[in-house]
């Protein structure tokens, strides 16, 4: 039993609290480089890597419906970004790294 938890402790929570953490450095620097309401603007483009991630995975087979949500959501997000004056190439990356 012991082993075992050791064993669960390395494999399953350790690489889940890193990628937690990553997470939360990468979109707490985000908003050092860019706007908060352009930030808030980018985090609306988080259904197309959910959705992504999940068909990639295997575990979701979007209908027609659920893909032209997402891509009228990533069509109104890039455009609103694209015309964005205040952005910067780092904290954009910050940005999509936190979010995947």
């Amino acid at each position: 039993p012991e082993a075992r938890r050791k064993k669960s402790f390395g494999s399953f929570q350790v690489p889940v609290a890193l990628c937690q953490a990553g997470t939360l450095a990468t979109g707490n620097a985000t908003y050092l480089y860019l706007g908060v309401g352009f930030v808030q603007m980018l985090k609306a483009a988080s259904p197309l890597f959910v959705l992504s991630v999940l068909v990639l995975m295997r575990l979701e087979t979007p209908s027609r419906a659920t893909c032209i949500s997402v891509g009228l959501i990533t069509v109104g997000t890039l455009t609103t970004a694209a015309t964005t004056p205040e952005w910067n190439s780092l904290g954009l990356l910050y940005a999509v790294s936190a979010m995947v």
